[in-house]
């Protein structure tokens, strides 16, 4: 399960039909206007921004509310086929019919983002359950290893893996750190190297790990003996869960014989 990026292609795509399916409709109202009247015309409009940004998200919703304002404004307003406005209760309209698509839009995507939300914190249980259950079956670490990186692929974004069994080798101390609590930490000796972290960013899923990659220590009775470096695509987000998650996937997989 990949990120989706912060506008989706399914979104152009439902802006761009609605913005022609009103355009049409309120071209064909307006051939009609003398026998359905202005409101019914309004209604039918609204009708169809409602659908477009149910279907279409935010995106939609702007782009078929704000043609369909100003198609409304053009074919079904006096002075006919322009874009002026002599009567207040028109202006009203227009911008009640403008308003209306960005609202529905918005609650529409909200609704869609605790969706995708919910299925994305059931892959991560489901990806540190498989973990667990391999471990827990004697799997050995080359066979856990290789679950292992698809697993934080699908939650954090990882495109690779690394095992640094040296924790005082010198790239890793300069990399920031992820700990058990899902939190980065900036290397110590940062300064005083010149080595600067690049800053990660927001994501619909939430923050993306540095792009230099980040590591994870791993220990035994308190003392390091080394570390997974990941590295990720900085257009993949996550949440504070499923980072933490993501640790524990890991030291799941230095249990492995």
């Amino acid at each position: 399960m990949k990120l989706q990026p912060s506008v989706r292609e399914d979104q152009w795509i439902g802006a761009a039909g609605g913005v022609v399916v009103v355009v049409a409709v309120a071209g064909l109202l307006g051939a009609a206007r003398d026998h359905i009247g202005v409101t019914s015309g309004a209604l039918t409009l609204a009708i169809v921004v409602v659908l477009a940004a149910s279907v279409g998200g935010r995106v939609a919703g702007l782009a078929t509310s704000l043609v369909a304002a100003l198609s409304f404004n053009f074919f079904m307003i006096a002075p006919y086929y322009t874009f002026r406005i002599d009567a207040s209760a028109d202006f009203v309209a227009v911008v009640l019919l403008a308003s209306i698509g960005v609202v529905v839009g918005i609650g529409a995507e909200r609704r869609g983002m605790a969706g995708e939300r919910a299925a994305e914190d059931i892959a991560a249980i489901d990806a540190l359950s498989n973990i667990a259950g391999l471990v827990a079956q004697g799997c050995n670490r080359d066979t856990v290893w290789l679950a292992l990186q698809k697993e934080l692929g699908t939650i954090v974004g990882a495109t690779t893996l690394h095992l640094v069994d040296d924790p005082s080798d010198p790239k890793v101390r300069l990399l920031p750190v992820l700990d058990g609590r899902g939190t980065l930490h900036r290397p110590r000796d940062r300064e005083s190297s010149g080595h600067v972290v690049r800053h990660f960013r927001y994501t619909r899923r939430g923050l993306s790990l540095p792009v230099e990659g980040v590591a994870v220590a791993l220990t035994t009775h308190g003392h390091a003996r080394g570390s997974v470096v990941i590295d990720t695509d900085p257009g993949v987000g996550s949440s504070l869960e499923h980072r933490v998650a993501a640790v524990a996937m890991i030291r799941l997989w230095s249990l492995a014989p």
